[in-house]
């Protein structure tokens, strides 16, 4: 069977793992619905979701932490960048590779020609 054969699409929405945080499940039940309707998640990449949306509940927390605090933070040398902006920063890197990957962005919807 090839990956784009319909035995090897999601026949249903799957429950959020136990093992994802309170973040993640809630980045689930935005996301499971939409790749399911999308026919972009196969059952093999279902721990890659769960990665995807453990990394979009990080960057939730994170983005709240800096808001909080302040993007800047005052050290011995004067103001310096907040640190968990550079784990901000990555972790929406890694997220918009993941999005790519289930088709979540726009440029790779209109490729698939997907409206």
């Amino acid at each position: 069977m090839t990956p784009d054969h319909p035995g090897n699409q999601l026949k249903a929405i799957p429950p959020a793992a136990d093992t994802l945080s309170e973040g993640a499940r809630q980045e689930w039940q935005t996301l499971a619905p939409i790749i399911f309707q999308l026919k972009t998640g196969r059952p093999a990449d279902l721990r890659i979701l769960e990665l995807l949306c453990e990394i979009l509940a990080d960057i939730r927390s994170i983005e709240a932490a800096v808001r909080s605090e302040g993007y800047t933070v005052t050290s011995s040398g004067g103001p310096k960048p907040h640190p968990a902006l550079r784990s901000l920063e990555s972790n929406r890197r890694q997220a918009q590779t993941l999005m790519e990957k289930f088709n979540l962005m726009p440029n790779g919807r209109e490729a698939s020609n997907w409206h």
